[in-house]
């Protein structure tokens, strides 16, 4: 509606919106929107999260989750930012942080189904 609104210029990359546009609006690709295979990745990584907190290991892309326990709540100090190995655990915590949380928020307790959740309540967590 932005674009709209601003007539050709919305299209225009040196109005600056294309990054709303890229972020915020489905992508077409040959499997469909790009939401729906966003939740196809999701749902595999909770998979393999689930598989990682019963004491099982997770393998190749997913390995990164077995690093969870001693990632979360750790502090840091004397942060250099100009090291990557320090960028990657500061995304790589930034990443279980919301895998955790979304997940908690999936299994809680509620009158709402699961699916509802899944596709409507918590999309957006689960697509971050």
């Amino acid at each position: 509606m932005l674009r709209e609104l601003s007539g050709a210029h919305g299209y225009w990359n040196q109005a600056g919106y294309d990054f709303l546009f890229d972020a915020k609006s489905a992508h077409v690709t040959l499997e469909g929107d790009s939401v729906v295979m966003f939740q196809q990745t999701a749902r595999d990584i909770f998979k393999h999260y689930a598989k990682i907190t019963s004491g099982k290991k997770a393998k190749r892309d997913f390995a990164y989750l077995n690093d969870f326990k001693s990632i979360i709540g750790k502090k840091l100090r004397n942060v250099d930012v100009d090291d990557i190995e320090t960028l990657l655990s500061i995304l790589k915590a930034s990443a279980l942080f919301q895998i955790i949380r979304t997940s908690k928020e999936l299994k809680r307790k509620d009158k709402i189904p699961y699916k509802t959740k899944w596709s409507k309540t918590h999309l957006i967590d689960i697509v971050k």
